[in-house]
């Protein structure tokens, strides 16, 4: 069950935030929904002339261009660069590709996965929330690398309201590695102050 909540902008044009939801396993051709559920109308998008359309071919040209790139962690990344552009002329409208790209598999898994990292890192309060049910829906993804990206960003998002969705993907998670990493990003997550 997903909780909405409906917000009007300065020019008077409603958006639509998830403030809550409860965790529950998706069927396959569920990620439009997904996707839908995870959009609204912020700031940024409102404010900005560029074509959303252009933006997601952009970002989603990023994801392919990096299918080859190899990642190790604290070395320079030519695809986290170009989503670090994206984002910070784009702003929300550039996440929301992101979400669309993530949650339709439209990319590798180690290229969707280092996105999920770093998306837990970003510094953009707009897009916070967004970010966060992203970070929460790719807990359920096939793919053992995008959810552990997924769970690496959570992590660094270090935001308490992930608690349901970790302890739920824990209790599912086949891998044992996977699953007592995630009880020890919620033991982390519960010990904040």
């Amino acid at each position: 069950m997903t909780v909405l909540e409906s917000q009007k902008d300065h020019s008077g044009t409603v958006g639509t935030t998830v403030v809550g939801q409860l965790p529950h396993k998706y069927e396959k051709g569920e990620t439009q929904k997904i996707y839908t559920r995870l959009s609204y109308n912020s700031t940024s998008a409102i404010n900005s002339t560029e074509n959303p359309q252009r933006i997601y071919r952009e970002v989603l040209a990023s994801f392919r261009d990096a299918q080859d790139e190899v990642f190790e962690f604290g070395m320079e990344s030519t695809f986290l660069d170009k989503l670090c552009r994206q984002v910070r002329h784009y702003g929300s409208i550039a996440i929301e590709a992101m979400a669309s790209i993530i949650l339709s598999n439209k990319a590798k898994p180690h290229v969707i996965a280092e996105a999920l990292r770093w998306l837990g890192d970003v510094n953009h309060r707009d897009s916070h929330s967004l970010r966060l049910r992203l970070l929460e829906e790719a807990l359920r993804n096939e793919s053992r690398w995008i959810r552990d990206g997924a769970l690496l960003g959570l992590d660094a998002m270090g935001d308490k309201h992930a608690i349901a969705h970790l302890n739920f993907a824990a209790e599912v998670e086949s891998i044992a590695e996977l699953r007592k990493d995630m009880k020890d990003v919620i033991t982390r997550l519960v010990n904040m102050s």
